[in-house]
């Protein structure tokens, strides 16, 4: 079954799924993120992907799945909101291209 254009998926015969999130804009911008799994965003250290130097950040923003029918993006209740492509987003099938804002932060998902 092949996916819809610009939908996530795992790359051909490599068995994981995974994404990568490039921050574009913020106190992150130019790192690029890989994410595979299920990983929490968030302010503190104890998440899978922590950003101490984004203060507008949540302790505990938001929770990534990456998985074999795609990425899926939930917000965790957050204080300031999660953005894709502009809009304010509590759960969230992710494309190829999309543009997440957490925070002060902004990622393009690759």
């Amino acid at each position: 079954m092949n996916a819809p254009p610009g939908f996530l998926s795992p790359a051909s015969g490599s068995g994981t799924a995974s994404v990568t999130l490039m921050a574009i804009s913020g106190p992150y911008a130019g790192q690029r993120f890989p994410v595979s799994g299920t990983a929490g965003i968030g302010r503190l250290e104890g998440n899978t992907l922590a950003f101490p130097a984004d203060r507008s950040l949540s302790r505990k923003h938001a929770t990534l799945t990456v998985g074999p029918n795609g990425a899926q993006l939930h917000d965790e209740g957050s204080s300031n909101g999660t953005y894709v492509n502009g809009t304010r987003v509590k759960d969230v099938v992710l494309r190829s291209g999309d543009e997440i804002r957490m925070g002060d932060t902004q990622f393009r998902v690759e």
